[in-house]
């Protein structure tokens, strides 16, 4: 079993149900969510954080490839 402490979270989807869906269920898990429609927005907000505990991307962004941007988040390049 993974556990993961709880700390800061990105959600990155451009639909904006998902997204909320989402960052109300790691709120309850006691993680500071933030949420991005596009891949530009998450990237910028990523950077924001002092540490990234989780990050959700959807593989179809209008602007990026999630797998694309979860390498860049992961290696904390623009």
């Amino acid at each position: 079993m993974i556990t993961i402490q709880a700390g800061y979270a990105l959600v990155i989807d451009d639909e904006p149900a998902n997204r909320d869906f989402l960052e109300r269920l790691l709120q309850t898990a006691s993680f500071k969510v933030s949420g991005a429609a596009t891949g530009a927005e998450g990237l910028r907000i990523a950077k924001t954080f002092p540490s990234l505990a989780l990050a959700l991307v959807d593989q179809e962004l209008p602007d990026a490839s999630g797998l694309g941007d979860h390498r860049k988040i992961a290696c904390g390049i623009s």
